[in-house]
């Protein structure tokens, strides 16, 4: 099957470390060489730079080249999970309120706003840039709630008791979002993934498998599939649940960027 033109490289961490594949797990290639670890990467919606964490927890942004290395926040607080929209802002959990609650900025760190001071972590952006999701604690674990991106709307969609819920990823036609569940049985079948209708009800069950840890799922831009990382490996699955295949990388974090406009990250 001939690979999609909407579709780029994945980018994902290593040993603290970002990494660039193709989504067919050829021209793997490092991006950045540092002596902080370095996580959770999200491409800009050109597909020229990324967002990502370092291990004191602020925010950077880095041309997809490995230049440009720009330090977006200077807080003092936890900042963590960048999730590049749409528009060009960049939404993100900052503790810097008090608790971990969703703001956003954008790509040069300013112009920042807090979305809600409902508490949450590990934002996702609809493709239309109309609605966040993300991962909010309730009690021992964490359930998925979505907000629109002016703060309105505050919706749950899921509510469980006993399973962690969480790394929510939409659909481009922003009609479904997939992440990751934990197992009921205490975790001695590793997490999975999920999908849900955006405006909750009946989630269904994309990966199964005792033992897989299966954790960040990213869309692809055409829609068609998923990344994600089972135990520390990438796999790509049809958003149909159907043929898993391996991209024989260790990473975990993938995000799956639009195709670039330059050559950098090919």
């Amino acid at each position: 099957m001939p690979a999609s033109t909407r579709n780029g490289p994945v980018y994902f961490t290593n040993h603290g470390e970002l990494f660039a594949v193709a989504a067919n797990g050829t021209k793997l290639r490092r991006i950045t060489r540092s002596a902080a670890e370095e996580t959770d990467p999200s491409a800009s919606p050109d597909g020229a730079e990324l967002a990502f964490r370092t291990g004191n927890d602020e925010i950077f942004r880095i041309g997809v080249d490995g230049k440009n290395r720009v330090n977006l926040t200077r807080s003092g607080a936890h900042d963590f999970a960048p999730a590049w929209g749409p528009s060009g802002r960049i939404a993100f959990a900052s503790s810097r309120s008090g608790t971990s609650v969703i703001w956003t900025m954008d790509r040069r760190g300013r112009r920042l706003h807090e979305v809600s001071s409902a508490d949450g972590e590990y934002p996702a952006w609809s493709r239309d840039g109309k609605w966040i999701a993300f991962s909010r604690p309730s009690g021992a674990t964490y359930d998925l709630w979505v907000i629109r991106s002016d703060g309105s709307g505050l919706k749950q969609l899921t509510d469980t008791i006993v399973v962690w819920e969480g790394l929510p990823s939409w659909s481009p036609d922003n009609r479904t979002i997939v992440f990751s569940r934990g197992d009921p049985n205490g975790g001695l079948g590793g997490r999975k993934l999920w999908t849900i209708d955006r405006r909750g009800g009946r989630v269904n069950r994309l990966t199964s498998g005792v033992g897989h840890d299966d954790f960040a799922p990213s869309w692809s831009p055409d829609g068609t599939s998923i990344v994600f990382s089972r135990n520390d490996r990438l796999f790509v699955v049809r958003r149909d649940g159907t043929h898993l295949r391996s991209l024989h990388v260790s990473g975990t974090f993938p995000d799956w960027s639009a195709r670039p406009k330059t050559s950098a990250a090919e």
